[in-house]
């Protein structure tokens, strides 16, 4: 009964994941005590787990340096070691033992995915004309509306990797359900980095089946088709935005008006649009402190004085300096890491995307491997222009590759939806 509760208590913390603070945070409180008594009630459960949790060793690390950065923030210690991914750490290590299955996680995640997301779709639908573009009002399953687009194009990756190689109909007709809903609510964040990324992690998806061989007759066509349309969308998203790198945002931001004098500055804003002011600063923060960075979640406290500091080589009008100073985030995963937690932490962030991209690559059902190289590389697609690392629910992505590619499995054919 109590191996039932925790392996329950398991997948409710992953469904709630994707819905506001406060029900995940029991979830989570739910998880942590049954993992706790299982461990006085059935402590033969838990033979070899540590084993295991080996898996978890990088992620370990990063939260751990990012919690020791802290120590020289200009922010409070609370809010700092607040800011680092303890939670998701202990939600995976409470995690690792009780599912059973890597499918079980990964369709809970999807089901909740898609109950939550389609809620926002009819909320859009009923009255489009407030959600023609993205603005603050956006019915998103979470408080930043760049998780619900993770979570959407990872929906997406997973559920054409499925639909592709599942040899029974009534998947595929299930599969149409979760996809089309994503589809809805990235069109109505318009939000071109989320699309971007479920076209880049539908297309890793599509190869990773392709070559294993798992798609034929019929599916290679469906594949072949899958890839010109991703490769045709990033072009023409590329030739649309007039940037150099089709992934990231790049429209203009009219608010802002700047001529760039440095060499860098003016790279950066060719090629990142609006975000490339900021990650020009990022970058003078970072090269500063280049080893242990200014400490995490000082962002809010050295940002806005280098912005006016690097005002004259950014071309800024001076009416306009306080707009790109009010800028809360980096806009870049690795370039929060880099600025926070130094050269150090991005190298530790760089180990578990690595980790993730290997074990993934290992494992041996050709659907569960798509869906998370496919799922790995929205992350990182989305992580171009969202400092991920601070959403907890984006850490679980990363948390749930490594996790499910350690749970022992059978066979192939028992791995399937």
């Amino acid at each position: 009964m109590v191996a039932r509760a925790h392996e329950g208590a398991a997948l409710l913390w992953i469904a709630m994941l994707v819905v506001a603070m406060a029900p995940e945070s029991i979830a989570f409180v739910v998880l942590l005590v049954t993992a706790a008594v299982r461990i006085v009630v059935d402590p033969g459960a838990w033979r070899g787990y540590f084993q295991k949790a080996r898996c978890l060793l990088p992620f370990a690390l990063l939260c751990m340096w990012c919690v020791c950065a802290a120590a020289w923030s200009s922010s409070s210690t609370s809010k700092a070691v607040q800011s680092a991914p303890i939670r998701p750490l202990f939600g995976l290590a409470a995690l690792l033992i009780a599912v059973r299955g890597p499918w079980a996680a990964w369709l809970a995640l999807a089901a909740s995915s898609t109950v939550m997301l389609a809620i926002s779709a009819v909320k859009v639908l009923a009255n489009p004309s407030l959600y023609s573009r993205f603005n603050s009002e956006f019915p998103g399953i979470r408080n930043h509306y760049s998780e619900t687009c993770l979570i959407a194009a990872a929906l997406v990756t997973g559920s054409v990797a499925a639909m592709i190689a599942t040899r029974q109909r009534r998947y595929v007709v299930v599969g149409a359900v979760p996809l089309s809903v994503a589809a809805i609510v990235l069109r109505a964040t318009g939000s071109r980095t989320g699309a971007i990324a479920a076209l880049i992690g539908t297309m890793v998806s599509v190869v990773s089946l392709v070559m294993s061989k798992c798609a034929r007759r019929w599916r290679l066509v469906i594949a072949a088709a899958m890839l010109t349309a991703v490769v045709g969308a990033l072009f023409l998203n590329s030739v649309a935005s007039k940037r150099l790198i089709p992934i990231i945002y790049g429209a203009p931001d009219t608010s802002v008006n700047y001529k760039p004098v440095d060499g860098t500055a003016t790279f950066l804003c060719r090629v990142a649009g609006d975000r490339g002011p900021i990650w020009f600063v990022a970058l003078s923060l970072a090269g500063q402190r280049p080893m242990f960075g200014w400490g995490s979640k000082s962002w809010k406290n050295i940002y806005p004085a280098e912005v006016k500091r690097l005002s004259p080589a950014l071309g800024l009008d001076p009416k306009v300096i306080s707009t790109l100073a009010s800028t809360y985030h980096a806009h870049n995963t690795f370039l929060q890491v880099f600025v926070e937690q130094g050269a150090i932490g991005l190298i530790l962030l760089c180990w578990v995307l690595v980790e993730c991209w290997h074990r993934s690559k290992q494992v041996q059902d050709p659907i569960l491997r798509a869906v998370l190289l496919g799922i790995l590389m929205v992350w990182l697609t989305q992580g171009m222009s969202e400092p991920l690392l601070n959403f907890p629910v984006s850490t679980v992505f990363l948390g749930l590759i490594v996790v499910t590619t350690a749970i022992p499995t059978s066979t192939p054919q028992q791995q399937r939806l």
